[in-house]
């Protein structure tokens, strides 16, 4: 699968709240970094897909538009609303990612 596909791919499952489909993408050894997760290797890159939507209850919106694609690496941006499970506020992330 060519990268634009796998990257849409990705990102539509996201936005389906499918995380199966989200992890099947992933190579066994993937390695994830953010700010909020730092950083996670493997299962557990594919583990926190799954809680992330599960905790989502299905209150997750997702919009994403893919920047760039260079051979096997993307730019995406992409924005997350969802409400805080524990206060019920709204949230919004704005996200540029970088993806091999």
């Amino acid at each position: 699968m060519a990268a634009s596909d796998t990257i849409q791919t990705f990102y539509s499952a996201f936005k389906d709240g499918d995380a199966a489909r989200m992890a099947s993408l992933y190579h066994d050894d993937a390695e994830f970094r953010d700010p909020a997760f730092g950083k996670l290797k493997g299962s557990e890159v594919k583990m926190m897909w799954k809680m992330l939507i599960e905790r989502s209850q299905g209150n997750l919106e997702i919009d994403f538009t893919i920047l760039e694609v260079t051979g096997s690496a993307a730019l995406v941006k992409w924005e997350a609303r969802y409400p805080f499970s524990q206060t019920n506020r709204s949230v919004h992330n704005k996200i540029t990612a970088r993806l091999t």
